[in-house]
This record gives structure tokens, C-alpha cells and sequence, in this order.
């Protein structure tokens, strides 16, 4: 399936299904095992030879989506209890991530931009001659991707120039403009 176009729940599952059975004496000695470490394998597989897409594989860890700081609501209590299950139920809220290095943040905020949640928000720097002329190339960028789920998005820019303390404290906003498709500077007081 060398076409992504067409993946869908039923064409994944088939995939699944497949590459199991093709190792399954693996599978089963797997399965009392490091049993997430296999079935890892299996989908990098089906990601990248069936699929013909990348996975994320950095420095050996292979998952993404970690991020820095997320604040959620507990809605455990919303459950019924199930026998020899445990329920969990939560609601993210707001999720950060903070990018020190001032070439590397718009992966960070590719990163948030598939997270649902009501407040999103990247804090990261530039200096202070090309903060705007980055917020424009990164919005043309995002432009391209799936609209903004829902929520907002917040860029909070520092100037990586800073000399004194004031100019370190003094971070500019800039909330993602559905209508208009792109992060423009605000005034928050």
C-alpha cells in the first residue's frame, strides 16, 4: 500500500493482522516478553515499508510526542468502575513546550499544532530584527497543514539578543488568527 492516500481503520488492521502472522512464532514468544518492543517493530515496519512514511527515531527513542508541560482535568469519577480494569479519563487542557534553541521551534509548534486541547503554547526565541519575519515564515508553513482543530495557539518570542534583564523579561505574544491563517502580534496587558 505504497499509496498513504488510502489508509484508513480497516486497511491498517488488515496490514496488522499480516505482519503478524508472517512472524508468528515471534508474536507468541513476544507475548510474555518485552511484548511493546515487538509490536513497535511491527508498526515502524508497516509505517515504513507498507505506508512509504517516516517514523521518528532520534538518539534511539522512537516516540515523538513528548511534551514539556501539560495541565489536564481528572474525570475518573465520570467512570463506573470495571473489575480488573482501571479507568482512566482525563481532559487535556493546555499543553507547553518551550524551545531554548532559536533555530528549532517551529517543530515545536508543527508538534502542538496536532494536539487537541483549548490553549496551546510554544515559548521560545529570536532576536528581535527577525522575530516577525520567522512568525510570517512559520505561518506560511502552517497555511499548508489541516486547519487548527480548535482552541488557541500562543507564540511567546523571546529576544535572543537580550542585553539587559528587562529586554530578557520581555517576551512578545502572538495568537494564531484562524480567519486569517497566521500568528499575528497581540497586545496583552
Amino acid at each position: 500500500m505504497s499509496d498513504n492516500n488510502r489508509l484508513n481503520a480497516t486497511a491498517f488492521y488488515r496490514l496488522f493482522v499480516e505482519r503478524i502472522g508472517e512472524e508468528k512464532d515471534i508474536f507468541i514468544k513476544s507475548w510474555a516478553g518485552k511484548f511493546t518492543d515487538y509490536i513497535t517493530k511491527v508498526l515502524k515496519r508497516i509505517v515504513n515499508d507498507d505506508l512509504k512514511l517516516p517514523t521518528y527515531n532520534e538518539n534511539g527513542k522512537s516516540e515523538y510526542y513528548n511534551i514539556d508541560v501539560i495541565g489536564w482535568e481528572n474525570l475518573y469519577s465520570q467512570l463506573k468502575k470495571e473489575k480488573g480494569f482501571n479507568a482512566y479519563l482525563w481532559n487535556l487542557k493546555i499543553a507547553i513546550e518551550h524551545e531554548n534553541k532559536k533555530t528549532d521551534w517551529m517543530d515545536e509548534v508543527v508538534k502542538l499544532w496536532f494536539i487537541n486541547c483549548p490553549l496551546r503554547v510554544v515559548i521560545s526565541y529570536a532576536t528581535k530584527k527577525d522575530r516577525d519575519n520567522l512568525v510570517d515564515y512559520v505561518s506560511c508553513g502552517l497555511a499548508k497543514l489541516p486547519a487548527l482543530a480548535n482552541g488557541e495557539f500562543l507564540l511567546l518570542l523571546g529576544n535572543s539578543g537580550a542585553k539587559t534583564n528587562e529586554e530578557k523579561l520581555a517576551y512578545r505574544p502572538y495568537l494564531w488568527n484562524v480567519s486569517k491563517t497566521k500568528f499575528e502580534a497581540v497586545n496583552i496587558q
